[in-house]
């Protein structure tokens, strides 16, 4: 993970889209190699991505804007949490799209962490950060076992 280039996502539902349609890529499990490889990359991708979220929406209540910073937290929070069984992918990729939608309205914009600290609370940015780390672990999981 730390070898992959981080990736701006955008704001929240804007980011849970991209989501949704990396994990459309999760194959389910197939007995060929290329199947295997295949789900294999998509769950680095989407562990990469869910990775990025969780960076970006530290930005809007804690490291703003050092994204140099929150990102090696972020991923030392995910080496421990991918040590520890977890919900399906699925369920964790719905948990991050609940606490997205929960949000309050943020404009789509280069720069939402702006909106994001001026109009939500700073608890349900944290339940997204955790939201995002949880689904970047359990697909960190479904890499390494696929």
């Amino acid at each position: 993970m730390e070898s992959v280039a981080a990736e701006r996502v955008g704001a929240p539902l804007r980011a849970v889209a991209q989501l949704t349609v990396v994990h459309a890529e999760l194959e389910p499990a197939g007995t060929d190699t290329l199947a295997r490889r295949r789900r294999r990359v998509a769950a680095r991708r989407l562990a990469a991505l869910a990775c990025d979220l969780a960076v970006a929406v530290h930005g809007a209540f804690g490291n703003r804007p050092d994204a140099a910073q929150a990102r090696p937290r972020a991923l030392a929070e995910l080496r421990a949490r991918a040590q520890h069984p977890g919900p399906s992918v699925a369920r964790a990729l719905g948990d991050v799209a609940r606490l997205a939608l929960a949000l309050p309205p943020i404009a789509d914009e280069e720069d939402w962490q702006l909106g994001a600290i001026a109009f939500v609370d700073e608890l349900p940015l944290r339940e997204l950060y955790d939201g995002c780390l949880a689904l970047a672990a359990v697909a960190v999981r479904e890499a390494a076992g696929a």
